[in-house]
């Protein structure tokens, strides 16, 4: 990341490993093509991390140090400061005349351990009272949990795909251009043995309220890569949701599981397609196109997982139902030659009872 000024006079390029925060070059020169350090030995400095990504220290060859600790909601207590770092509590930014640190979506007071605007009431969980308030910091856990900007939809495989397709099932082209990935890497270590897992998760950039106003899909997808659930997209001709389940082959289909069913929120999406192969009948019936990958997103992600998750319908009550189909037509939407589905039209709709009546406020 560059920094200028704002008359543009270069500052600093921030340089970064896996989302990690690690080097910070200063220059006075940029011809467009090239950064140019005046001198590389006097001009570059270190970020030291603790567990939660907290800058400790920043040092550099000129002998320039800041030296930090922390409270554990980010309160700072200065040791050493001599090279203007503005990188601190979990390694995000903290603005120099209000003191609270950029989370990206919104700010957050180390001061008063919250931040300065609440969540959506879609994230509060009844079951963990800790999330009712929706201006607490990690569940009022800073010790344990770190709030990494709520990326939460986990692509396990084929990225570029799975990024494709949640962009495309916002069925909204600015909304599209603001869906990206983001991969971490975490070791870990028992008795001699040392290794490494990485995870991609679906991330948006930019305000997240802005992001929501786009499209309906939008704002649907907001609630699950905000959501402090994690919900996994495997694309592979075989669903499996759990070590034990036999893996179901999907034929070019797609499928998902859910809580109630006694799973993980997970969906799974095979992206080969075989000349001749009915994998989506429902289409067929309608004799409209059957569905891609982007609106199989839709229908499984946005729809079924969802709907269980913030719509309130159980996966297998005839409201979750239609809410797939709505999750699939947004995306159908954006090309008329795709055609809509009924909304009643889902492959066993007819075969569930109906749903109970809502209770009367």
């Amino acid at each position: 990341m560059i920094e200028t000024d704002g008359t543009g006079n270069f500052q600093y390029r921030y340089l970064r490993f896996n989302g990690v925060l690690v080097d910070r070059e200063e220059a006075n020169d940029w011809r467009g093509s090239g950064f140019v350090l005046t001198n590389p030995d006097l001009h570059n400095d270190h970020y030291v991390l603790d567990h939660l990504g907290n800058v400790r220290a920043m040092y550099g060859t000129n002998g320039a140090w800041d030296v930090s600790d922390f409270y554990p909601f980010g309160g700072e207590r200065v040791v050493i400061a001599n090279s203007n770092n503005r990188y601190k509590f979990t390694g995000k930014e903290r603005d120099s005349e209000s003191g609270l640190d950029n989370f990206g979506a919104r700010y957050n007071s180390s001061a008063m351990g919250r931040f300065m605007t609440p969540d959506s009431p879609s994230y509060s969980n009844h079951k963990n009272p800790q999330s009712w308030n929706l201006y607490a910091y990690s569940l009022n856990n800073p010790v344990t949990f770190r709030d990494a900007d709520g990326h939460k939809i986990d692509c396990t495989n084929n990225v570029q795909q799975c990024q494709a397709d949640a962009a495309a099932s916002t069925g909204n082209a600015e909304a599209a251009s603001r869906v990206t990935t983001q991969t971490t890497t975490t070791e870990h270590k028992f008795l001699f043995f040392h290794w490494t897992t990485t995870e991609t998760q679906v991330a948006i950039t930019g305000d997240i309220n802005t992001f929501r106003a786009l499209s309906p899909n939008a704002s649907k997808l907001a609630d699950l890569v905000t959501s402090k659930d994690t919900i996994s997209v495997s694309y592979d001709q075989y669903a499996k949701p759990s070590f034990w389940a036999n893996g179901i082959k999907l034929n070019g289909g797609s499928t998902s599981y859910t809580p109630s069913q006694g799973y993980g929120a997970q969906a799974f999406i095979d992206p080969s397609r075989t000349p001749g192969v009915v994998y989506d009948q429902d289409a067929v019936d309608q004799h409209i196109p059957q569905a891609n990958t982007g609106e199989e997103f839709g229908h499984e992600v946005l729809g079924h997982i969802w709907g269980e998750m913030f719509g309130g319908a159980s996966a297998g009550t005839r409201a979750n139902m239609r809410d797939s189909i709505i999750g699939e037509n947004a995306v159908r939407a954006l090309d008329p030659t795709r055609g809509q589905k009924g909304l009643e039209s889902h492959h066993n709709y007819n075969e569930m009872p109906p749903d109970p009546p809502k209770p009367q406020q």
